[in-house]
């Protein structure tokens, strides 16, 4: 198994090294071409892509992330939703999929929650992710959770230099505490949401008392 990690990491790294000094290359010709008076920064607007491990999910989070979305697009903000694998029955005639403000990415596996396995979660490529934020000229990546889209998607930002921030709604640790009765995945669960949110450059909260709970992760 590890020589074959090691050859497929050998593939996609010249990918990794190249988009990282695109965009890097590419932030740096348009903040030049602004300086110079030429004003290109002002014609193109920020992109942001909102990454959504749940979007297929009937939940709150992600009619208010949908709803926001459209309003915000509506408005002539330059958003899109980032989602991963196929949608659930239902959502294929969702008002934001028509409108073509919804880009999905293809799942090279797939993650259940553990004591929740009706809640699937699509693994996106590294790749595939790096090639949609070069191609797209993303300027801020939103995560809207941390599961495999949103990791991919912090990696994949870190990578290219692209700001990338985040929006904590759910006690995680606590949730999977309570869901699975055990201590030890409770505390992992703690570990993992601690460190995935101390790598974003900001975190978006919808409430006072959740600024409390980001502010104990650390």
């Amino acid at each position: 198994q590890i020589p074959g990690l090691l050859t497929a990491g050998s593939v996609i790294l010249p990918y990794l090294f190249g988009y990282r000094y695109l965009v890097r290359d590419r932030d740096a010709s348009e903040e030049l071409v602004a300086q110079l008076g030429f004003g290109y920064q002002d014609e193109i607007p920020p992109k942001v892509a909102v990454f959504n491990d749940t979007a297929h999910d009937i939940n709150g989070l992600n009619i208010g992330v949908r709803r926001l979305i459209r309003e915000m697009r509506g408005s002539g903000r330059n958003v899109e939703l980032v989602v991963c694998g196929k949608p659930y029955h239902g959502f294929e005639n969702d008002a934001l999929e028509k409108e073509g403000g919804v880009k999905r990415l293809e799942a090279v596996g797939e993650f259940a929650l553990p004591a929740y396995d009706e809640m699937k979660m699509g693994i996106p490529s590294l790749v595939d992710v790096m090639e949609y934020i070069a191609d797209e000229n993303v300027s801020v990546l939103q995560l809207s959770t941390p599961g495999p889209l949103g990791l991919v998607g912090l990696l994949a930002a870190k990578l290219m230099g692209v700001k990338v921030v985040g929006y904590y709604h759910t006690e995680i640790a606590r949730f999977a505490g309570q869901i699975t009765g055990d201590e030890t995945v409770e505390a992992i669960a703690e570990w993992y949401t601690s460190t995935f949110y101390k790598q974003l450059d900001a975190v978006g909260v919808p409430m006072r008392a959740a600024a409390g709970s980001v502010k104990g992760l650390g």
